[in-house]
């Protein structure tokens, strides 16, 4: 038996795998039962970088040269 918290951002909060899609970096918990009543308890952090905003420099035009992307989070 295995239950995951906090449950924002899970596929599901049961089972031995799930899947995290977290819009802020959170720790997860999980803790598992095994069937003689011995529990155990591990913890994983998953990171999420900030959203990078990409601007233009200079106007877009059909069939020019090269263009300069600035990449900014």
């Amino acid at each position: 038996n295995y239950v995951w918290s906090p449950t924002t951002g899970l596929n599901t909060n049961t089972g031995p795998t799930v899947i995290v899609r977290p819009t802020a970096t959170t720790t997860y918990t999980v803790t598992s039962t095994a069937p003689n009543g011995c529990t155990g308890t591990s913890a994983i952090t998953v990171s999420v970088n900030p959203k990078v905003t990409v601007s233009l420099k200079g106007p877009v035009c059909t069939g020019n040269g090269p263009l300069e992307a600035v990449l900014n989070n």
